[in-house]
C-alpha cells in the first residue's frame, strides 16, 4: 500500500454550550471488514468518537438493496443487485444527525469502468448534505447534492420550493459546461492537486484513478475540493430546520443517455460537524487534534 496524505481535522467539543450537542463528534469509516452484502456501522479506524449504523436506501427513501463491502471499500451499485448494466441509483446513508451549520466531508472515490457505447453518461457520484432523515427522499426541501461524473463535470443543486436550484454545473477541468458528456483524449490533467488523476488520459476516470473528493458546508457556503484543491465555491439557502444527515452514492443523472458506471466505489470516509463561529470556542471545551494517516490501496485488487 502506498501512503497517500495525512488529513488534519480540528474537532471542538463543547461542554454544556446550548445547540452544540453532536459539535466535534467525528465519524469515520476505512471499510476494511472482511466483505458482506450488509454495511455494518463506522468503524472510526481513522479516529472518529462515534460509531453510526449504515443504512442502504433507494432514492425515494425506501430501504433496500444497493450497496455492499467489497475488498475494503464501500460499493454503491444502485437498487437492485450489482450488474455490468445497473444504472439504477442507490445510496449509503450514515445513521448519525449532525449541526445543519456545518459539515465537512472528505472520502475517496473511485468509479467502476464505464459500460457501454456512445459518450453520456448515465451516472455520477452523489454527496447528499442536509438530508432531514435517513429515510428522506431525495426532494425534500433543502437538500444539496454534490454530483461529480467520471468526465469531470461537477453538479451542485439545492432543493427548494419543490424545485431543484442549481447552483453550479461546470467542469472546471475543461472550463466549460460539458454536461454528462465525456470529453476528447486529453481532456482531463493526468495530475491533480499532485496527485494522479487522469493517468490514461483517456477523458474518463476509471476505477484504477482514484481521487479525493470534499465537501465543506459552512452555513449557506458550500466548498467542494478534489484532491485538495477547491474546485467550486457556491451559496446556498439556509438549512430550513436543524437536521443534518449525510449520504452518498451512484445516482442517475440522465436514462437516455449512453454509458453505465456499475457501481461507485468510497473509501477513507472522515466527517467533522464543528460549530458555525469561532466565539462557541470562547465557551469552554476541548480541542481535539485529530491526524489520520490516509492510504490507497492497490488498483489492481478490485475488478
Amino acid at each position: 500500500m502506498r501512503l497517500r496524505h495525512f488529513l488534519t481535522v480540528i474537532a471542538i467539543s463543547f461542554g454544556s454550550c446550548a445547540g452544540t450537542t453532536t459539535a466535534g463528534v467525528i465519524t469515520s469509516d476505512s471499510f476494511d471488514r472482511p466483505n458482506s452484502p450488509t454495511l455494518g456501522s463506522t468503524d472510526n479506524a481513522l479516529g472518529g468518537t462515534v460509531t453510526a449504523p449504515w443504512q442502504e436506501r433507494a432514492v425515494g427513501g425506501a430501504s433496500a438493496d444497493t450497496s455492499d463491502i467489497l475488498d475494503g471499500r464501500l460499493r454503491v451499485f444502485g437498487e437492485g443487485v450489482y450488474l455490468s448494466t445497473n444504472s439504477n441509483p442507490g445510496f449509503a446513508v450514515v445513521n448519525h444527525n449532525m449541526p445543519a451549520d456545518y459539515l465537512n466531508v472528505s472520502m475517496d472515490v473511485r468509479f467502476g469502468d464505464l459500460v457501454g457505447s456512445g459518450s453520456s453518461l448515465k451516472n455520477a457520484a452523489c454527496l447528499r448534505l442536509r438530508m432531514p432523515g435517513t429515510s428522506a427522499s431525495v426532494y425534500d426541501n433543502g437538500e444539496i447534492h454534490v454530483q461529480f461524473g467520471p468526465n469531470g463535470y461537477l453538479s451542485l443543486r439545492e432543493r427548494a420550493s419543490s424545485t431543484w436550484n442549481q447552483l453550479y454545473n461546470w467542469n472546471p477541468f475543461t472550463d466549460t459546461n460539458t454536461g454528462w458528456n465525456v470529453g476528447s483524449a486529453g481532456s482531463l490533467p493526468s495530475t491533480f492537486g499532485g496527485m494522479p488523476f487522469d493517468v490514461d488520459g483517456n477523458g474518463t476516470l476509471d476505477f484504477d484513478e482514484p481521487f479525493t473528493l470534499d465537501a465543506i458546508l459552512y452555513g449557506t457556503e458550500l466548498n467542494v475540493l478534489l484532491n485538495g484543491v477547491n474546485v467550486a465555491t457556491v451559496t446556498a439557502s439556509a438549512a430550513p430546520g436543524s437536521n443534518n444527515y449525510f449520504s452518498f452514492g451512484k445516482n442517475r443523472v440522465s436514462s437516455g443517455n449512453t454509458l453505465t458506471t456499475p457501481a461507485v466505489y468510497f473509501d477513507n470516509l472522515v466527517m467533522v460537524p464543528e460549530p458555525g463561529s469561532v466565539l462557541m470556542l470562547l465557551a469552554g471545551g476541548a480541542v481535539v487534534l485529530a491526524t489520520f494517516r490516509r492510504k490507497r490501496r492497490n488498483p489492481a485488487s478490485v475488478r
